[in-house]
């Protein structure tokens, strides 16, 4: 999803969109855009 999120930020930058309106476009949630994955649980037990 990394791909995706640049998208959005590429619309944002480039066409002055909103963010709303990029993931619109793009065609993800905006949770998905802030998202930050907790790596920490990876670690075995």
């Amino acid at each position: 999803m990394p791909e995706k999120r640049e998208l959005v930020r590429y619309v944002m930058k480039e066409h002055q969109a909103s963010e709303r309106r990029g993931c619109r476009i793009i065609g993800i949630s905006r949770s998905l855009l802030h998202y930050c994955p907790n790596t920490a649980r990876d670690l075995p037990v």
